[in-house]
């Protein structure tokens, strides 16, 4: 035998190696679904997931999806499938219907008092689901893509990184939109890779469920379109094999199943309403109908709730929000809001390496299909990344977590090799590196919602960067609760940034008085010291106007605690309010 032709013990080898990286890929992902439940139980319930979770439930039982149209059903009725199971059939409709969402979740934390909480924590688990899907999907495809060690890679990278922690363990739909989005774009890979009619239903059922999470994946609708459409010219007619008239029937299937499982979805509930049965209230729609009035009296094949919330979601789009950036207030938004907050959020060893990862596609050595496969991957995240910049509601990073699975994919071939060949010696040092700046972004757990890297100055830094989502979204309740309790000999003035009136849970308080500062104890949330206007609860229930900056004025005081990652905590004495009013 000589000495170029291998030799019998290697596959033997690169078989073990391969179970070796299977292993180590399970282990990360059960480790993450342990990281999610323990962040899950920590967390009180936030801000959205207060009237979620509800209304998932009132849609599973009910069937009715036109409780909270602001968003499609498929993420609650998942988190409420999950919640049933525990709890008692009592909470069902009908139900009056509600311009207030938070009346859903008030009525809902009465019934089921102490155990609220609980409740919660079976929801969350089940929509951890969505990002072990995920992580799952970025194993296989950066393994096909890239080999073992660059899946592992970007498998660890996918389970320690605090933002999709954070929103893996609660009731929202961002987690199940990045899932589904991820899918979708496998599957069109897929497809590209060996056409067929099997491949087009897998990405149009695929397409249906995205639909389903959240208004904004509308988008890949057009995206789709378009990448078939490029695919199809830079392959050329001799390189693909299926005529033009069986893959332009492909497409027709991928958008076809698309609405119809979008349909199923709610149960085909008002299909073929007309616009004008709507009564659309966003100024876009009603500019169209002004315009074209014929075009209110086309049936149109889309569920009537979806058609509704769909232009809810556009007239709550138009509306102006306050947003916050590096001490800045607007109500149009930032041009570069989400480059910044993934500067300050994305932890930095995402950023080298999907830096790296640029740099190596742009290198003379890089082969063309490396090139190819992040340019796949690259145009759909341009494409989300964009379209969110554009818009003027920029409450969070999570806004774009559907950009994440790209970046993770593009930050994995820094050690793209070919399929069992051994990685270099600087690639098993990157991979050393990798494995322990992954893991210090762990170091926050469980404020993961909170996470800042080191540029954003941590959960403390951070209030000067980012507010919203990003730091405070009402996930500290319950600590706050304990605390109170634990010093109830004082009297407590408490701005609390939440759906959940602290009332509701048996806390004493009142709320601190407006621009002025007086004597006594105050805990209130990082949003509002930062001067979001918004709204407070006071200790009966009562929703209050707060202004911009009405709270502002704790910025002068030095806080004596932090509650969780989320509230502060202030003593103000006589002599401290002098030095306040002092020239």
């Amino acid at each position: 035998m000589s000495a170029a032709e291998p030799t019998p013990q290697e596959p033997r080898i690169t078989h073990s190696r391969d179970r070796a990286a299977m292993l180590v890929i399970a282990s990360l992902l059960v480790g993450n679904l342990c990281f999610v439940v323990f962040t899950a139980r920590a967390l009180s319930v936030t801000h959205d997931e207060y009237w979620h979770l509800p209304v998932g439930i009132l849609n599973l039982r009910t069937w009715r999806f036109d409780y909270e149209p602001l968003n499609p059903p498929l993420t609650r009725l998942v988190a409420a499938a999950a919640t049933s199971i525990a709890m008692p059939d009592s909470y069902r409709g009908p139900v009056e219907l509600s311009q207030d969402p938070t009346t859903y979740g008030l009525k809902f934390l009465r019934m089921t008092g102490a155990r609220h909480q609980h409740y919660y924590l079976w929801g969350r688990v089940a929509n951890a689901s969505f990002s072990m899907i995920a992580g799952i999907i970025l194993a296989v495809w950066s393994w096909q893509w890239w080999g073992r060690s660059a899946a592992c890679m970007t498998t660890l990278l996918w389970c320690t990184e605090p933002t999709v922690l954070a929103h893996s363990s609660l009731v929202t739909p961002d987690a199940g939109l990045t899932c589904l989005t991820l899918a979708l774009w496998y599957s069109l890979w897929c497809y590209f890779r060996k056409p067929g009619l099997a491949a087009a239903v897998l990405c149009g059922s695929i397409l249906g469920l995205a639909q389903l999470t959240k208004y904004t994946a509308v988008i890949l609708v057009p995206l789709i379109c378009v990448t078939w459409l490029a695919w199809f010219v830079v392959r050329g007619r001799q390189q693909i094999p299926r005529s033009r008239i069986q893959l332009c029937g492909h497409l027709v299937v991928i958008l076809s199943l698309g609405l119809f499982v979008l349909n199923l979805g709610y149960g085909c509930e008002g299909a073929f309403s007309t616009l004008n049965q709507v009564q659309p209230r966003s100024a876009t729609v009603t500019r169209w109908l002004s315009r074209w009035p014929a075009f209110g009296q086309l049936p149109l094949p889309f569920p009537k709730s979806y058609l509704i919330g769909l232009d809810a979601q556009k007239h709550v789009m138009e509306s102006q929000h306050p947003v916050f950036l590096d001490g800045a207030w607007s109500v149009t938004g930032f041009r570069f809001y989400f480059f910044w907050a993934l500067l300050y959020k994305l932890p930095h060893v995402w950023q080298a390496a999907c830096l790296w990862g640029c740099i190596r596609c742009c290198l003379r050595q890089s082969s063309w299909s490396l090139r190819g496969q992040i340019c796949f991957i690259a145009f759909p995240a341009a494409v989300l990344f964009g379209v969110a910049s554009l818009s003027g509601m920029q409450l969070g990073v999570r806004y774009i977590l559907p950009v994440y699975p790209f970046l993770c994919l593009l930050a994995g071939s820094c050690l793209a090799s070919p399929e069992g060949s051994p990685i270099s010696q600087w690639q098993r040092r990157l991979l050393i590196a990798v494995v322990l700046l992954a893991s210090w972004s762990l170091r926050f757990h469980p404020e993961h919602l909170a996470y800042f890297n080191e540029l954003g100055g941590g959960p403390e830094g951070g209030a000067a960067r980012l507010l919203d989502s990003n730091l405070d979204w009402g996930q500290d309740l319950l600590e706050l609760k304990a605390y109170v309790e634990k010093h109830a000999d004082r009297r407590w003035a408490i701005a609390y940034f939440g759906s959940v009136p602290p009332g509701e849970l048996g806390l004493q308080y009142d709320l601190p008085p407006a621009r002025q500062p007086q004597p006594g104890s105050y805990a209130v949330s990082v949003n509002y010291v930062q001067g979001r206007p918004h709204v407070v609860f006071d200790e009966h229930g009562q929703a209050q106007a707060v202004g911009l900056d009405e709270y502002g004025y704790l910025r002068a005081f030095q806080p004596t605690k932090r509650i969780g990652a989320s509230i502060m905590v202030y003593q103000i004495r006589p002599s401290d309010l002098m030095r306040w009013q002092a020239p």
